[in-house]
């Protein structure tokens, strides 16, 4: 999830590698729990965007992220 910037709230699924300081991660070792959050989080996705914190540079906010039923 992208967590700050213009991307803010943008929700993507990856690979093993290197991460950035403005992305969240989360490591789930279960193939299909990972899938399955993954898409629970897309269903949420546009919400996520539309409630950005911040004036001049959109943060995505985790207390409505951690939330989440």
């Amino acid at each position: 999830m992208v967590m700050d910037g213009a991307s803010s709230g943008r929700i993507e699924i990856g690979f093993e590698g290197v991460l950035g300081s403005t992305l969240a991660a989360l490591e789930i070792k279960e193939e299909y729990k990972r899938t399955l959050f993954y898409y629970y989080l897309k269903t949420k996705e546009d919400d996520i965007k539309a409630n950005t914190t911040g004036t001049s540079i959109p943060h995505t906010d985790k207390q409505k992220v951690q939330n989440y039923d």
